[in-house]
């Protein structure tokens, strides 16, 4: 993953303390499919290894720190508190913009080759579609259209507006914290009907 350095607990307060810019991501090898990955990362990752202060793992290679439901209420959580904290959002913002500068033409290069190779497997390029169009037939059923008007208006009960960019007809849905700063740059309120969520720019 492209600007990807890892996820681990211990290694992402490291981060907020030291700086992205402190740290360095090493590709040492690429495996075919994940269970190779992982029977690698299982001879890599000991635990003596583990007992070394500078060592970032918390359990051993092919375990992973997290549960399925603690990675799931891990991301609920911080995507909440971005949306919620602008000081937060402005570190995410700038955290962001570090990872995409030291991602270097090579390293982007490396990555679309290997993604290039990857959908010359039939299989593989099957597998992709396959889940693009399950997601995008999901998407559109009575329970998830529901679900995403439900939290729309929820937003606009809590103060969410649509604003409107006439110079460069953009429109966005901003929450009341953002309002000023768009104002300011001269965006402006859409009118809206607040029961039936419709716009008018």
């Amino acid at each position: 993953m492209i600007g990807y350095i890892g996820s681990g607990i211990h290694l992402q307060r490291s981060i907020e303390k030291y700086g992205y810019e402190n740290f360095k991501r090493e590709v040492l090898e690429y495996s075919e499919d994940r269970s190779t990955l992982i029977d690698r990362e299982i001879s890599l990752i000991t635990k003596e290894m583990l007992s070394d202060e500078l060592c970032m793992n918390i359990k051993s290679g092919g375990i992973g720190g997290f549960t399925d439901e603690m990675r799931h209420n891990s991301h609920i959580s911080r995507v909440e508190k971005t949306k919620n904290d602008p000081v937060y959002r402005e570190f995410v913002s700038k955290l962001a913009k570090q990872r995409a500068l030291s991602v270097t033409p090579q390293g982007r290069e490396k990555c679309s080759s290997v993604l290039r190779e990857k959908y010359k497997d039939e299989d593989f390029k099957k597998s992709q579609l396959e889940h693009r169009k399950l997601g995008s037939i999901k998407s559109w059923e009575p329970e998830a259209r529901e679900k995403r008007a439900k939290n729309r208006q929820n937003k606009i009960d809590s103060g969410w507006v649509f604003v409107y960019d006439k110079l460069n007809r953009k429109r966005k849905f901003i929450s009341p914290i953002e309002i000023e700063k768009f104002i300011n740059n001269g965006w402006v309120i859409c009118q809206s009907k607040i029961r039936e969520v419709t716009v008018t720019c």
